[in-house]
């Protein structure tokens, strides 16, 4: 996730601060709906949650607590 989504939402929360109260956060959602399924991820302020339907529909969660993470990359190629 991220890329053009989370720029697509940046760009949302942009023109909301330009033009404060123009758009209800439900409607900014919406909109970001329609550019791309986890748009509406980067809008809802949380680092974690659970997601619905497209991806549209969120309910945020509390963090999770903090662990060491191992990425294992092997010498492997598979192309898609």
């Amino acid at each position: 996730m991220g890329g053009g989504s989370s720029d697509a939402a940046a760009v949302l929360r942009a023109l909301d601060r330009v033009h404060p109260g123009a758009l209800s956060p439900e409607a900014l959602v919406r909109i970001g709906a329609t550019l791309g399924a986890d748009v509406p991820f980067f809008l809802c302020g949380s680092p974690l949650a659970a997601a619905t339907g497209r991806g549209d529909r969120l309910v945020p969660l509390r963090p999770l607590p903090q662990r060491t993470v191992v990425f294992v990359l092997p010498d492997l190629a598979i192309p898609t």
